[in-house]
């Protein structure tokens, strides 16, 4: 089983709510999302986020959100490495099947073909 592991705080600073404005039509995570899904690559397109309203957008666009990243991983001063490997290993772990891989996309910065 193979996860795209998009994670998405709510707390941004420069631009605040960044990770659900509209950009081009949909919310910054959907490009990640839809980068993901028309890779072909993964199995789960899974959002790692501390907030309600990102979890719900994620869904809308098509995203699982089978969990809620703790606060304390949710900080200006939490490495994204840090957020990304406790997410990866909640993933695999709340999955059925093991994930034997997993890759994350920064919802600023989707894949480069992402569908338009």
């Amino acid at each position: 089983m193979q996860i795209a592991l998009i994670p998405a705080r709510g707390g941004s600073k420069r631009i605040p709510r960044k990770n659900i404005r509209e950009f081009a039509g949909k919310p910054m995570i959907g490009w990640a999302v839809a980068a993901a899904q028309s890779s072909g690559l993964f199995d789960h397109v899974i959002v790692s986020t501390d907030d309600d309203e990102i979890a719900e957008v994620a869904r809308q666009v098509g995203a699982e959100v089978p969990f809620m990243r703790p606060d304390a991983l949710a900080d200006d001063f939490t490495p994204p490495a840090m957020s990304s490997s406790m997410a990866s290993r909640k993933a695999r772990n709340t999955m059925v099947q093991r994930s034997k891989h997993s890759a994350a996309s920064m919802p600023p910065q989707p894949l480069p073909k992402a569908p338009i």
